[in-house]
């Protein structure tokens, strides 16, 4: 199977990923929602992008009105979702438990789940400026493999919060695919502004 790509503009990022945290919670649900139908835009085409993550994200913001625009970077990892690599490859850090299990039991299956466990993080970090605590030693999804506590900032907005949860769940079976959290949850448009007037949201600076 011969795969034709084509190469996208050179897109310059001005926003560091440690500022994600100190734009507005418009601009972080728009990153976010732009982000997600990004990677749907990936998994329709039947690629597992397999290293998301802040560094993997370019965001460049307009300096006359504020506007961030967004481009996912760094397919060399990537396979196509119904060929399953035989070893985990990207950062461990946003590993899915998944990743972690076929150390221990070869012949898992990896699929395009273990980008939404990534997205999850992703999004924790994009709102917080952090990931999620997970203690001293392991790694998120190391934690959820061994049924270990991993702990979301309680300054996150309740509806962002349970969504994060589903994103890393430790059965991929049960995190939501991307359409469903572009069209349903959180960062879908009949949302957006139920988590923007959340009180937690409106009081909580990250500097």
């Amino acid at each position: 199977m011969t795969l034709i790509c084509t190469a996208a503009p050179f897109f310059e990022g001005n926003v560091n990923p440690n500022q994600i945290c100190c734009l507005s919670g418009w601009q972080r649900i728009v990153l976010m929602r732009t982000l997600t139908l990004a990677i749907n835009n990936v998994h329709d085409a039947g690629v597992v992008h397999s290293d998301i993550k802040p560094e993997n994200v370019i965001i460049h913001q307009n300096s006359e009105n504020g506007s961030c625009a967004l481009k996912l970077i760094d397919f060399d990892g990537s396979f196509l979702n119904i060929n399953s690599p035989e070893e985990a490859f990207g950062d461990p850090v946003y590993y899915a438990p998944e990743e972690y299990a076929m150390e221990r039991m070869p012949g898992i299956v990896l699929d395009y789940k273990i980008d939404i466990f990534a997205l999850g993080i992703v999004f924790h970090y994009f709102w917080t400026g952090k990931i999620p605590d997970k203690g001293t030693g392991n790694s998120i999804g190391q934690c959820k493999l061994d049924g270990l506590p991993v702990v979301l900032d309680p300054a996150l907005p309740m509806q962002l919060r349970d969504l994060i949860n589903k994103m890393i769940e430790g059965n991929p079976d049960k995190r939501p695919t991307g359409e469903e959290i572009y069209t349903k949850e959180i960062v879908a448009p009949s949302n957006i502004f139920e988590i923007l007037n959340d009180p937690i949201a409106i009081n909580t600076k990250y500097y």
